[in-house]
């Protein structure tokens, strides 16, 4: 199956625009450590190909480093070890607010986002011939929920949670990806839990030697778990994903980000991006993560966040795009008002179609549609993100490059 990079115009993820910040310094780095995680994922294959494009380039060489996930890749770009990482959107959201694994810790605020990625899913996997139909069968069973402190453990524990099952009731065990599949094979485990874009090479060589069956994430447990923690979304595994799969799966899953540290500095950072987003054919051929038509990224999408120019010939965000849109799809617009149609928005919050919508910009200024401006479901902020001292600090360093350079 191939996943789906939304990272475009229209960008799935709300997080990115909530985390995003400015970063220090004036000079480039010459060396890039790279948190990738460790063998058998997407974020290792994903380091790999970009790291080959970067390493072209005069912008810093990569280094990749292995790490164990997601947490740990916050706290070393936090401490300024790391440069660069991959991590899932609901762990780099809990290290931003002080929330979860990192309740306890100092302020991991050192860091933002670049783009989003891919969805990571959450994948229960149990061996072919196992008696386990549910998650509900693993009670009394000894089961791999990733790396410790990893996006795997806590999305394990908080699916097994959802499902009613604690640490007293399931034997957890924590091994990484490649451990966990040999562990599963050997029959020392009875299921593992990764979370991981789909499909997995480590579970595609498993399905090949000894087949393999996912759980499914569904039903009530589901919309608690979506209920409780808002960066999780539905994902439907096609039958043929993995070797020897003859039905869908329905489960759950989380965005990957690319983060930067907050040390490197503002320009580097905008070549990074730029190389990321202009040699995207490239990686998608090499990863299977293609750009998709408006049409099934309209249809895909949980949020909708619109960051382009003025559009010629209509809004973007028209009554004929909405009816496109999952329900209760969330709509973003820090653009300019006029790439949403007010009316049809309105409409669409009003039946549901829409669930919330959180607006920037506006197609009369002042504002003047107070029916949609003062809905519940609405939240209005002034367009003035420029107007702050760190990003006046920035406009001002580039201008200064800029003439330091003519």
């Amino acid at each position: 199956m191939k996943k789906k990079w939304l990272a475009a115009a229209l960008a799935g993820i709300l997080l990115a625009a909530a985390v995003l910040s400015g970063c220090a310094s004036t000079e480039k780095a010459k060396r890039l450590r790279f948190g990738v995680a460790g063998e058998g994922g997407i974020y290792r294959e994903f380091g790999e190909r970009f790291a080959a494009l970067e390493n072209e380039t005069d912008n810093g060489q990569v280094e990749l480093k292995a790490t164990a996930g997601s947490a740990a890749n916050l706290r070393l770009l936090t401490g300024e070890y790391l440069q660069l990482a991959i991590a899932q959107a609901d762990l780099v959201q809990d290290a931003y607010d002080q929330t979860g694994i990192f309740a306890d810790e100092e302020e991991s605020r050192g860091f933002g986002a670049v783009a989003a990625l891919y969805t990571e899913t959450c994948q229960v996997v149990v061996r072919a011939d196992s008696d386990i139909q549910s998650i509900e069968d693993l009670h009394g069973r000894t089961v791999s929920i990733g790396a410790e402190e990893s996006g795997s453990e806590q999305n394990a524990r908080q699916i097994l949670s959802a499902y009613g099952l604690n640490d007293k009731m399931v034997s957890m065990v924590n091994l990484n990806y490649e451990d966990a599949a040999a562990q599963l094979k050997a029959g020392r485990v009875d299921a593992i839990f990764m979370t991981v874009g789909a499909p997995s090479p480590v579970l595609t060589a498993l399905a090949d030697e000894c087949g393999i069956r996912l759980l499914n994430v569904d039903g009530a447990a589901a919309q608690r778990l979506q209920s409780a923690y808002s960066a999780y979304n539905t994902v439907t595994l096609p039958a043929g994903t993995y070797p020897g799969q003859t039905e869908k799966v329905q489960t759950v899953g989380v965005k990957a980000v690319l983060l930067a540290s907050n040390a490197l500095p503002a320009k580097q950072v905008q070549q990074l991006t730029q190389l990321l987003f202009s040699s995207r054919e490239g990686l998608e051929e090499q990863l299977g993560i293609p750009y998709v038509e408006m049409d099934e990224l309209l249809a895909q999408s949980d949020f909708i966040s619109v960051h382009a120019p003025a559009v010629d010939g209509g809004a973007l965000i028209s009554a004929e795009n909405i009816a496109k849109m999952k329900d209760g799809v969330v709509v973003i617009n820090t653009s300019r008002g006029t790439n949403v149609d007010e009316a049809a928005l309105l409409a669409a919050l009003e039946s549901g179609k829409v669930r919330a919508a959180g607006l920037d910009v506006y197609a009369d200024e002042p504002a003047s549609n107070v029916a949609l401006y003062s809905h519940p479901m609405v939240s209005c902020t002034p367009h003035i993100g420029a107007a702050t001292v760190e990003a006046q600090k920035r406009i001002g360093q580039e201008i200064v490059e800029i003439i330091a350079a003519m």
